[in-house]
């Protein structure tokens, strides 16, 4: 099969969206959540949203940490689905992603999976961070532990 320039360039248009008619395309440049890297997401919402460009924070978008370990920004009301399909499967999954900070978890003695469920979403500079429960915390202080990079009290 012999593939043209123009044909292989107008596939690549169609597969990557860059040929669409919606609205504004933010639907499409939103649907997995941009990534948040300082005046960095401005610019990539402008670069692929047609009209005068607009930051994140003034369409309204949620801020959080989800996928790749990484805040992103998202469409408003989407973070419940995002909690959903990214909760561990199970405690070999939890303990995998906690990575680092699985030894810590062990000796607090709470199951990983536990773990990752006690954990809520608070605002905190600009960005929503993980932060365990009270419990969590006080068995972590107890043992002066430091969890997830942030200082337990």
């Amino acid at each position: 099969m012999e593939v043209t320039r123009e044909q292989a360039v107008a596939f690549r248009i169609a597969a990557q969206g860059l040929g669409r008619a919606d609205d504004d395309g933010a639907a499409a440049v939103l649907a997995l959540g941009l990534q948040h890297l300082g005046p960095t997401a401005a610019g990539a919402l402008a670069a692929r949203v047609p009209g005068e460009p607009v930051g994140p924070d003034d369409r309204g978008l949620e801020l959080a940490w989800t996928h790749r370990g990484a805040p992103h920004w998202h469409l408003p009301g989407s973070r419940p689905g995002w909690a959903a399909a990214l909760r561990p499967l199970g405690d070999d999954d939890a303990a995998a992603r906690l990575g680092w900070s699985g030894p810590d978890v062990d000796r607090i003695d709470i199951a990983p999976l536990a773990a990752s469920s006690r954990s809520r979403w608070r605002r905190f500079d600009g960005g929503a961070w993980p932060d365990l429960d009270d419990e969590a915390r006080r068995v972590a202080a107890a043992r002066g532990l430091r969890l997830a990079g942030v200082a337990v009290a």
